[in-house]
């Protein structure tokens, strides 16, 4: 009981880097640390579930989420609680409408892919395959816009329209990364499905294992996997050159997002970390 209860203990610091310890290839470092964040994770996910389950406000659930996996997956300190609601407490403006648009166009996609793949098995018309083709590729793309949002979201003060803007030019900017999220995503989600069919998998362990993956295991994963695709792009493409051009703004609000580490004096702010 007491090792499992470590586990769980929120103040425990990690083993961290040693400073002459050899660079890991980008997938070993990357489960490295998310196993080093693992209760973190899981906890965010738990705050999470609550928001999505009830739809309407899941952009709250969101904003919260990627709030806190920004800061692990940046190596900054992160009390996963109260960050949790306080990204939500200082973007709910924009995070709950957005979250309702959101849900509104997804389901509408739902539908069009529904009833296109209808079509397409009760007729060989040419226009019901390319209009689901057509539905396919746009709730592809839209979901890679979906992890921008709120990293965009929690890290300048945007408009709506901007947001969309360029979250879109940033999935195809980052086209093959993003896909990948999407496969992997998507593999592990019809992983219980798949042992189901492929070895007869018991159906009520069928369930709670979807369960538990849909609900416990994936959600931190996913968000977590999502900062270290989609943060990068966002600093290499937005951050970087600006401060390139401006190296002595926002000192403070750059070093807290582990932008720079050298002591520097401070300045007025223009770059806005609204987390």
């Amino acid at each position: 009981m007491a090792k499992f209860l470590k586990v769980w203990d929120m103040t425990k610091e990690g083993k961290g880097v040693k400073k002459d310890e050899p660079r890991k290839k980008p997938f070993f470092a990357f489960f490295e640390e998310y196993f080093r964040h693992f209760s973190k994770l899981l906890t965010a996910g738990l705050l999470w579930i609550p928001f999505v389950v009830l739809i309407i406000p899941s952009g709250l659930g969101n904003v919260g989420m990627y709030g806190v996996t920004r800061s692990l997956s940046l190596q900054r300190p992160c009390f996963v609680t109260s960050d949790f609601f306080d990204y939500i407490k200082k973007n709910w403006k924009q995070a709950l409408p957005l979250g309702i648009i959101n849900a509104l166009i997804t389901g509408l996609l739902y539908f069009d892919i529904y009833y296109n793949f209808k079509s397409v098995l009760h007729t060989d018309d040419i226009y019901s395959i390319i209009g689901l083709g057509l539905v396919l590729f746009i709730f592809v793309v839209f979901s890679g816009m979906k992890y921008y949002f709120w990293l965009l979201m929690i890290t300048f003060d945007l408009k709506f329209t901007t947001l969309y803007k360029n979250s879109f030019h940033f999935f195809f900017i980052n086209l093959w990364k993003n896909l990948l999220v999407e496969i992997v995503m998507c593999v592990i989600y019809t992983l219980p499905a798949a042992l189901w069919i492929l070895i007869r998998f018991p159906e009520q362990i069928t369930v709670i294992a979807y369960l538990l993956i849909l609900f416990v295991f994936a959600p931190g994963f996913k968000a977590f996997l999502v900062c270290k695709v989609a943060f990068p792009t966002i600093k290499k493409h937005i951050i970087d050159p600006y401060y390139e051009e401006n190296p002595d703004l926002d000192i403070e609000k750059r070093r807290e997002l582990g932008l720079i580490e050298e002591e520097r004096s401070e300045e007025d702010a223009i770059f806005e970390d609204r987390g």
